[in-house]
């Protein structure tokens, strides 16, 4: 029979078994690949690809390699011609340019073309022939695509001549039959336009653009005014020709055909103008948004839902609000909420929860990435902190047993039942039902990153508590947290309650104390990832980012070299800190 011991994961740190004759050093083939690999940026296409850590690559394909040894060859053949003759290439050197004439004056070029005629006529009996199939497999072999066409040399050639990627008489020529309106922009024919002039996009030309921008605007308008619009509820009190902008910031003035008041608001992407006096006006929401208040409406069919509420806040938006209850529901899409895209501050959230707390309602945040990936938890607290108990059976902790449970057994539960996932804690705690795990708490040493010192005392942090979502678990808290005191003697118990779902009733009927409410943290979003979770700040201290991220500045701080990698970050509410102070 194998033994088996339990050792450290090498990447994760977390404990896990394995058999003696044949140990692992990694606790799953996701941290074995964490920590056997790395994110390095392609030195020619700056293209991110996963390499191993102690690999040398710097390009991501041999494609990649060839293009940027292409040109380090063009380079030196220039440089050394240079060198020897003092000009770049051949065609610049006088003889070769005398010779040129030369030929020129004795006739050498007159009727060029009519002699290629000519000889094509004689060899293939077609004055104009030209052989494609040839031509295709040339290009098949020496570029491994029968179609190519080095479109990009030829434009960086108009570019460095003219400053733009079109001949200024093709731009000419273009403008002249968009004015006319001989072509429209979505037409077959201006794109056949555009690709015999090797135009690869419009955007290259900023004229171009802006009359593509015109169009957008006065067709918008006109889809609007122009059109029977039985939503139509105002008329505009500008010409369409001053409609410069499609910003929804950029508000134009409109009369209300109803009580003629005249007000201000945008036509964008087909908004509908709408008095704010005459008409109850439905603002945006968010798919997460609407999945969210028809959860609450189905869990609490008699009760009054309101969403999108302005009256109460002075102007804030509220989401979802329950009157009956007092408690409020905001829902945080990342793009939106965060510093750089969303433009909100740090104190943005938080300053939102106090308002309410002021006013006796209670605020929840829900970040949008929650409900995308741990839909079934956030829909279970949303239950627990409503009184919602739907298909939930009731469990007393003193027909319970408490067990130590293994790391893996410990984590799967987390995962399955708390909003934060798994952690790295000493102690982990499992309060059993009939041989049925039913919730667990976990301790740890206080994390520095939280601010904590450390210290030699035997103090320690309640890290994690959650019971099954199915189970309500009576008195399982205070089960598990007096089994912690009685068998591993602490001096000291601190605790953090998350605001933007907890004021802390739970800790203060443990006996813990609140010592202080803290501030904001923040958390980073993965650059172009939409859905991906939130990384903690402490994964991305200073001292560690060299190693992480593909472009790093010494010079410059933790926040700055983020943003230079494409990460934003969203600040919370803060944590209440609790304290529990044991002779």
């Amino acid at each position: 029979m194998n033994k088996t011991k339990i050792v450290k994961c090498k990447n994760c740190e977390n404990e896990f078994k394995t058999y003696i004759n044949r140990p692992k050093q990694f606790c799953s083939k996701i941290c074995y690949d964490d920590y056997r690999h790395k994110e390095i940026k392609c030195k020619s296409c700056n293209k991110i690809f996963i390499v191993g850590k102690k690999s040398k690559r710097i390009y991501c394909s041999n494609q990649c390699a060839a293009d940027d040894l292409k040109e380090l060859r063009a380079m030196k053949i220039k440089e050394t011609f240079n060198k020897k003759y003092g000009v770049n290439s051949p065609a610049q050197l006088q003889s070769v340019k005398d010779k040129i004439i030369e030929h020129r004056n004795n006739g050498a070029y007159d009727n060029m073309i009519e002699k290629g005629k000519e000889t094509r006529l004689l060899k293939y009996g077609d004055k104009n022939y030209n052989n494609l199939d040839k031509n295709k497999t040339t290009k098949l072999e020496r570029y491994g695509d029968e179609n190519y066409n080095n479109r990009k040399k030829w434009l960086d050639t108009l570019k460095s001549r003219y400053g733009k990627g079109i001949h200024p008489n093709t731009e000419a020529k273009l403008m002249k039959s968009l004015e006319e309106n001989k072509i429209g922009f979505k037409s077959d024919k201006f794109k056949e336009y555009l690709k015999d002039n090797n135009v690869l996009n419009v955007s290259q030309i900023l004229s171009v653009k802006e009359a593509i921008l015109k169009k957008r605007r006065i067709a918008d308008f006109n889809n609007l005014y122009k059109k029977p619009n039985k939503f139509l509820r105002t008329i505009p009190l500008f010409n369409v020709n001053d409609y410069i902008s499609q910003d929804k910031n950029e508000l134009y003035k409109f009369q209300c055909l109803k009580c003629k008041k005249i007000f201000e608001d945008h036509i964008h992407q087909n908004h509908i103008p709408s008095c704010p006096d005459c008409y109850n006006i439905k603002y945006g929401t968010s798919m997460v948004e609407d999945e969210i208040a028809s959860f609450i409406k189905e869990i609490l069919p008699n009760y009054k839902i309101l969403t999108n509420v302005r009256d109460i806040l002075d102007g804030k938006e509220l989401d979802i609000y329950i009157p009956n209850k007092n408690i409020a529901i905001e829902i945080n899409g990342l793009y939106w909420h965060s510093e750089l895209s969303g433009k909100k501050s740090k104190t943005y959230h938080l300053e939102k929860t106090n308002i309410c707390h002021n006013l006796g309602i209670d605020l929840i945040h829900i970040f949008d990435v929650e409900w995308a990936l741990k839909k079934e938890i956030v829909m279970s607290r949303l239950k627990a902190i409503l009184g919602v108990n739907i298909n939930i059976d009731r469990v007393y902790a003193r027909n319970c047993e408490i067990k130590e449970i293994s790391p893996t057994e410990k984590n799967k539960f987390l995962i399955n039942f708390h909003l934060q996932g798994e952690d790295k804690s000493k102690y982990k705690l499992g309060l059993f039902h009939k041989n049925k795990l039913v919730s667990v708490m976990t301790f740890g040493r206080p994390r520095i990153a939280l601010g904590n010192k450390k210290d030699k005392s035997n103090s320690y942090e309640l890290s994690r508590f959650v019971s099954d979502s199915n189970v309500a678990v009576v008195g399982g808290a205070s089960k598990l947290l007096s089994y912690f005191i009685k068998n591993y003697n602490p001096t000291k118990i601190i605790s953090y309650a998350d605001r933007r779902w907890s004021k802390g009733n739970l800790y203060e009927k443990l006996g813990f104390k609140k010592v202080s409410d803290g501030t904001p943290n923040y958390w980073y979003t993965a650059p172009k990832r939409y859905g991906a979770p939130l990384k903690h700040r402490f994964n991305f201290r200073k001292n560690v980012l060299k190693s992480k991220l593909s472009v790093f500045d010494e010079n410059l701080t933790e926040w700055q070299n983020m943003q230079l990698n494409g990460y934003d970050r969203v600040w919370d509410c803060g944590s209440l800190k609790y304290e529990m102070i044991l002779k």
